[in-house]
């Protein structure tokens, strides 16, 4: 499978998985970049005002997991780490996969969610045309 069809298949599921799990990022263009790709469920953002700890509290009272999925970036490794650890320690179960999956996926060639929305659309343009060139060859022979 190409790296961009794995791409695609990373989207597809975050999109399935948020359905029913909120996703946790850091600003309000991480989440315009999340609704680009197609997520529908609950984006909830970091920085809107609220200290580590009452954004914390606010999750711990309402979730039992989430999807963190903030910037592959200094801050955004701290925030993460920190966020995880409060979280786990009331029992929420923080789902690290996606960020680990994307970095496995594409290294430091991004280094924030924002830039998720224009490596996807890449990534259907080359699969599109991988198909189109390989329908080519078999039509012609």
């Amino acid at each position: 499978m190409l790296k961009e069809e794995k791409i695609i298949e990373f989207v597809d599921s975050l999109i399935d998985e948020n359905r029913n799990i909120p996703v946790i990022v850091e600003g309000k263009r991480d989440e315009l970049a999340l609704r680009k790709l197609g997520l529908k469920g609950k984006v909830i953002i970091f920085n809107s005002g609220s200290s580590l700890i009452e954004f914390c509290e606010k999750l711990e009272r309402n979730y039992r997991k989430v999807i963190l999925f903030l910037d592959w970036d200094e801050k955004g490794n701290e925030l993460t780490n920190s966020i995880e650890k409060i979280l786990s320690s009331e029992g929420v179960h923080c789902d690290l996969n996606y960020r680990k999956i994307l970095y496995s996926l594409v290294g430091k060639s991004i280094r924030s969610v924002e830039e998720i929305y224009p490596l996807y659309l890449l990534s259907i343009e080359k699969v599109q045309s991988n198909f189109s060139k390989n329908f080519s060859k078999r039509t012609k022979r």
